[in-house]
């Protein structure tokens, strides 16, 4: 391990032992006084990443997806009699909501016809099992349809898929937490590029068309939360880390690069003895938010390597290696009025990119010490409507002529514009990236209709202009996309 990452490490265990020993009393996380509620996925941008709204800002931790608030009981003297009688029907269910949907969407230039078609039920829980012990869980069942690509891809009539997100315990002990199971773990605010937010793995199996919280892949962790009059102090340790979720081959969104079908490729997944772990401190100051984090991961994508020559079958052998590499990140936001700033940047050692020579063979991985770096501003009229934009790059010192796919700065622009109409029935949201070196950007209408509190449409268009022709998203170039959802929740 590098011996800088060390270091940090070893310092940030020192001040949390300094910061242990003054730290002031605090409640439990679980207070039985309260009742779980669930809110709309709709939400400010003002927000905590989980759509919930806290009134104790001390308790709050926008990395998690539940907090002192997230759980509430009825009246004490009512639960007790009903817990001990009726404990499934009074506490499961009731902090329970299940979300019934069905969504399709149409290609709009390659055979204007049903790109993806299924239906859909997720179910969510969050709930204290007794005083001190929280259980979450959060699992969906796709059931895709004979014209769906990705069921057309396993030439299967319907393709069912269960996807467990979320399914972990916590207890706690004052101001310190514990919580063991799959979990999902959120660093950082950047939309145009992953900078600190590496935690967690991403479904890319439909290209953008998930939604960023939808995306994110929960994994098995060991995870611990300190709460001091001194900030936050947040500890993982993760065995056998996932990694990002690529598209099946021969689906809609599959690269064909041209050559691999001449060889033998092995995924050399990541096992228990591979194990991903990090600190963050986070301190609210006021109006400003501050976080200074570390760890040591393996990177959620993974590089080709030419390995062996299969005598028999006469082809290449390569493998899919997943790299390790270390970082230390800062992030900060501070509100002024109505607007919101943000900044986030992260020094990412060793980090694997990929180098590619099909004609020789010359296929393997270069690491690079890299900066990754993000500034934002979100501005929020009164609840009239909301705008973000946001500018990101990333600087890759040295000689880059020969990694694919990459260059020495690549730098994205990502906006946003959100308006509430008729009552905050309607949602109409206009999302754009561009590409500033490949000059390649992307724009999404998104229009959702709350029928009834429990009853919600969901339709968005997508167009696609790609200008350069070598880099990765020409792939996408005849991509736009036409969208529907429905939603009823119960």
């Amino acid at each position: 391990m590098n011996k800088l990452f060390c270091f940090y490490l070893i310092g940030c265990f020192f001040i949390s032992l300094i910061v242990c020993a003054s730290a002031i009393p605090a409640e439990s996380l679980f207070d039985s006084d309260d009742d779980m509620i669930f809110e709309s996925d709709e939400g400010s941008q003002f927000e905590s990443d989980t759509g919930i709204e806290f009134e104790d800002e001390a308790f709050i931790d926008d990395d998690r997806v539940y907090s002192e608030d997230d759980v509430f009981l009825e009246d004490k003297n009512t639960k007790k009699d009903d817990h001990s009688k009726h404990w499934y029907d009074h506490q499961i269910l009731k902090d329970s909501r299940f979300t019934l949907g069905y969504e399709f969407s149409n290609n709009l230039l390659i055979n204007p016809s049903f790109v993806t078609h299924d239906t859909y039920i997720r179910s969510e829980i969050k709930t204290l099992l007794t005083k001190n012990l929280f259980f979450q869980f959060d699992g969906r069942s796709n059931c895709y349809f004979d014209n769906d690509h990705r069921t057309q891809a396993l030439n299967k009539n319907i393709f069912i898929d269960t996807h467990l997100r979320e399914l972990f315990f916590q207890t706690g002990f004052g101001q310190f937490n514990i919580t063991l199971g799959r979990q999902i773990v959120v660093w950082g605010k950047a939309d145009t590029q992953i900078i600190t937010d590496i935690i967690s793995p991403r479904d890319h199996s439909d290209f953008i068309f998930i939604k960023l919280e939808d995306s994110r892949i929960g994994q098995l962790m060991l995870s611990s939360d300190m709460f001091t009059r001194w900030g936050n102090i947040f500890f993982f340790i993760s065995p056998k880390p996932l990694t990002d979720k690529a598209p099946e081959k021969n689906t809609q969104y599959d690269i064909d690069i041209p050559g691999m079908d001449d060889v033998i490729i092995i995924d050399d997944k990541l096992t228990y003895a591979d194990t991903e772990y990090g600190i963050r401190w986070k301190q609210n100051l006021g109006k400003m938010d501050l976080s200074l984090m570390a760890g040591y991961f393996y990177d959620n994508t993974f590089i080709y390597h030419f390995t062996d020559f299969d005598v028999v079958q006469r082809k290449p052998i390569i493998n899919k290696i997943y790299h390790s590499y270390e970082m230390v990140g800062i992030a900060a936001s501070y509100i002024s009025g109505a607007y919101l700033y943000k900044i986030e940047a992260a020094f990412k050692n060793r980090l694997s990119f990929q180098h590619m020579n099909v004609s020789n063979m010359d296929i393997q991985a270069i690491e690079k010490d890299i900066v990754d770096l993000g500034v934002g501003m979100e501005y929020n009229a009164n609840g009239r409507y909301q705008i973000s934009a946001e500018i990101s790059n990333r600087f890759i010192p040295g000689n880059t002529e020969n990694l694919l796919f990459t260059k020495n700065n690549s730098t994205s622009i990502y906006t946003t514009f959100t308006k509430d109409f008729y009552h905050e029935t309607f949602t109409f949201e206009h999302m754009f990236f561009y590409h500033v070196q490949e000059q390649n950007n992307f724009h999404q209408l998104r229009l959702s209709h709350r029928i009834t509190d429990n009853f919600q449409m969901i339709s968005s268009c997508t167009f696609f202009s790609m200008k350069d022709k070598d880099s990765l998203l020409w792939f996408y170039r005849n991509e736009d996309r036409l969208s529907v959802e429905f939603r009823y929740f119960f």
